[in-house]
């Protein structure tokens, strides 16, 4: 029988926390976590008491009503998705997928958070499916019926689509929805930039009126709307590209000004900005991102334009406005029927959803596009008829696979490979050693794919990103009826994997409480599923990984030393990239090289080599990897990279000992101080002691002296190479090399590369 809880939830708007406050239920355990979990908001999401509340609810065995535990779940699992912990959600929603929902709004609640897990897996087309689906189970009388709605909307909105829901013909009633659905339509008119319509409904709006202001986003509709309009009261030319207290919003402003004007140099460089900045928030369905393929295919950039569209390809995000941006690059690419075909299916999709005034944006945007050209496409489309846009049939495998191959040529690489072939085929159990970064899962994946047990399942958990109540059943199974929620057998990894490979990741992670089942299992080869009493064989072998110390881990009595000993019959140790470091130029090249259409290899000046080298690489090869992907990110694919192009997070040096050379500088300056000293105490004339000042200041080479020096340099003679500057200041290449880079980077000067070749460049003063 529903509980009293539940039957409130499901005749309110869905919010959990504004039903429970001020009952009696509020004081119940699961009712505290399901209010901390639901307006969940934090950064450190496993480390949160909300999260160590909800996994005492699954600890304590007490029996819940199956209803308000399912929604416990859906609750939790929506914290999870907020927080970014994609693999706790999904051991959640199976989880949850076990039971026998009657109740529809509790379905209903599964499928939109299954929609968010299709979304950020890449495959919109499932997302959608969701979403009707959802709505075909809601009844029209339930209280959810709207806000099920709303979801829907709000995805089609945020796509430029929202014309495909008027098959409902639904009008809100609540007063709250009809609210929302005013900002729904508000982001439709923005995206399909149907001006008059917006300017006519924001308008009909009192913002006076504070129950609006707290439901509507109005602000940010403003911002939005002014951007789109080119109405910010704001003169673009203004603003240095190197100022650091420009918000978002106005970079994006600043960057569509410099296209419409067709400017795509500035353009671009202001893109490149805008994502070096923002790049924790680079992702393929957002503003940051269009933005720079704008900017790349309106300064002809085409290996930079394509790697960016085969990003938005791979990961599986679909809009009808990306055959627009696939057509431009066609036509750079000189293929003009294609072009013309993609242009023609675009302009149909724009008709059908009233957003040709969007398609006209863009082409005011697309710098590169002689008039003539658009002249000429849009009249071919004159007579063309609306067309809804339909998803493609097939969609790529989105999962990033691992490399078979472990690449490297440096000795502990070959020592690494020669101890993998050796222990491949090894029935006992392997621990990888390794630092963040350096590849443990892929070490264990190459042991997996050589080994006899290739043909058999490669299953992997990270034992540190799942709560520990969950990883218990996840691992060993469980009995249907052996605890609230488990309404069926479950198996568990070891037991799935058969005569495969099980891979637990961060493994010095794991409870005191899963130590001590994981020894039984490597003990006797047997599991027991939780609930049960009869243990069962289990076939699989055994590789578990960790960034920890183990051994220091037991001698805190944190780790097991039975367990270790067991784990530890054979050990694999990783080398850092520091240590394997004359793989740091081979593994750059590759990624760099990696998936370039044109299929050229770009090349790392020897400064650039040798500064990469020396290098500590804390995040290893990630980081390494990073790095490369931002260096072709943020410079157009370009085919040669510098020291000034590569910006690492250096951390300050321990001094060394003072050589001969550094202590003549050094004698040599403490001369000119007491000199300058003894001046001044035997008060010289006005010219005398003004020229001996001048005579210190300009024999000296501190940083700030120099930088001083290659800036009157340029305001002499405008432009000049960096072996210029070196013969004149008589100063170290390297040294000259990093100004250089400080020059650029205040805007002082710009880097001019007429070709590949480093004998080609040079640098000239900003004007």
């Amino acid at each position: 029988m529903t509980i009293t809880l539940v039957k409130k939830w499901l005749t309110s708007d869905g919010r959990f926390s504004s039903i429970v406050l001020n009952s009696k239920e509020a004081e119940w355990p699961i009712s505290k976590a399901m209010i901390g979990l639901s307006t969940y908001s934090g950064s450190n999401y496993n480390e949160s008491k909300e999260r160590e509340l909800a996994q005492s609810i699954l600890n304590n065995n007490q029996k819940y009503d199956k209803d308000l535990f399912i929604l416990f779940l859906l609750i939790w699992s929506g914290a999870a998705i907020r927080s970014g912990n994609y693999h706790e959600a999904n051991m959640l929603t199976n989880r949850i997928k076990e039971y026998k929902i009657k109740i529809p709004e509790l379905q209903v609640k599964l499928i939109n958070l299954l929609s968010i897990l299709e979304s950020v897996k890449g495959d919109e087309k499932q997302k959608e499916k969701y979403l009707l689906e959802a709505i075909e189970k809601i009844p029209k009388t339930s209280a959810h019926y709207e806000l099920t709605l709303l979801v829907y909307m709000t995805y089609l909105s945020d796509e430029g689509r929202l014309k495909d829901f008027e098959k409902f013909n639904f009008k809100f009633k609540n007063k709250r929805s009809k609210l929302l659905t005013t900002e729904i339509i508000f982001r439709n008119y923005i995206q399909t930039c149907q001006f008059k319509n917006h300017s006519v409904l924001f308008k009909s709006l009192d913002f006076e009126d504070e129950s609006i202001k707290k439901i509507l986003d109005y602000k940010n509709l403003i911002r939005d709307y002014k951007i789109v309009t080119f109405s910010m009261d704001i003169d673009h030319q203004d603003y240095n590209i190197n100022s650091k207290n420009i918000d978002a919003s106005t970079r994006w402003y600043i960057i569509n000004c410099y296209l419409k004007e067709k400017d795509p140099v500035n353009g671009l460089a202001w893109a490149k900005k805008f994502a070096t900045e923002h790049k924790a928030i680079l992702k393929v369905n957002n503003t940051i991102f269009y933005t720079l393929i704008r900017a790349e295919l309106s300064n002809k950039n085409i290996s930079a334009a394509s790697k960016l569209l085969n990003e938005i390809k791979n990961s599986g995000y679909i809009h009808y406005l990306n055959v627009f941006f696939d057509a431009r690059f066609e036509l750079l690419k000189g293929n003009k029927t294609k072009a013309e075909k993609l242009f023609k299916k675009c302009y149909e999709y724009c008709l059908y959803y009233n957003a040709l005034n969007r398609l006209y944006f863009e082409l005011d945007l697309s710098s590169e596009l002689p008039k003539r050209t658009i002249i000429q496409l849009l009249k071919q489309n004159i007579k063309s008829k609306p067309k809804p846009f339909e998803f493609p049939q097939i969609l790529k495998n989105h999962k990033t696979e691992l490399p078979t191959n472990i690449i490297g040529q440096s000795k502990p690489m070959i020592q690494l490979k020669n101890i993998i072939n050796k222990y491949a085929n090894a029935d006992t159990s392997i621990l990888i050693y390794g630092e963040t970064g350096v590849g443990k899962e892929e070490v264990a994946h190459r042991l997996h794919n050589i080994s006899d047990r290739s043909d058999h399942p490669f299953l992997v958990i990270n034992c540190a990103a799942i709560a520990e109540s969950l990883l218990h059943s996840e691992l060993f199974g469980h009995l249907k009826g052996s605890y609230t929620g488990a309404t069926q057998d479950h198996k568990g990894i070891f037991e799935a994997a058969k005569n495969g490979t099980v891979f637990l990741d961060e493994i010095g992670d794991i409870s005191e409480h899963v130590q001590v089942s994981l020894l039984r299992i490597l003990e006797s080869n047997e599991v027991k599923p939780i609930g049960s009493t009869k243990p069962k064989k289990i076939k699989c072998r055994i590789i578990t990984a960790t960034n920890k110390n183990l051994k220091e881990l037991v001698n805190q009595n944190k780790f097991r030393e039975d367990l270790y000993y067991r784990l530890n019959r054979l050990e694999i140790q990783i080398p850092t990239l520091k240590e394997r470091n004359k793989d740091i130029i081979l593994l750059a090249e590759l990624f760099l090289k990696r998936e370039r259409t044109d299929k050229e290899q770009p090349k790392l000046s020897k400064e650039l080599q040798k500064e990469m080298m020396g290098y500590s690489w804390p995040g290893n090869v990630r980081q390494l990897k990073n790095e490369m992907d931002k260096l072709r990110l943020y410079h157009s694919e370009k085919l040669f990279y510098d020291t000034i192009d590569l910006q690492l997070n250096k951390k300050k040096e321990i001094k060394k000992p003072i050589d001969q050379k550094a202590k003549h500088v050094i004698s040599e300056n403490t001369q000119n101080t007491t000199q300058l000293n003894s001046t001044i105490q035997s008060k010289p004339s006005n010219d005398s002691f003004k020229s001996l000042i001048e005579n210190i200041i300009t024999n000296e080479k501190t940083p700030l002296r120099r930088l001083e020096k290659i800036r009157a340099m340029f305001k002499e003679v405008k432009t000049l190479t960096r072996g210029e500057i070196i013969k004149v200041l008589n100063v170290a290449p390297g040294t000259i090399t990093t100004d250089l880079k400080l020059l650029v980077e205040e805007g002082y000067i710009n880097r001019v590369t007429p070709s590949a070749s480093t004998r080609t460049h040079y640098f000239q003063l900003k004007e």
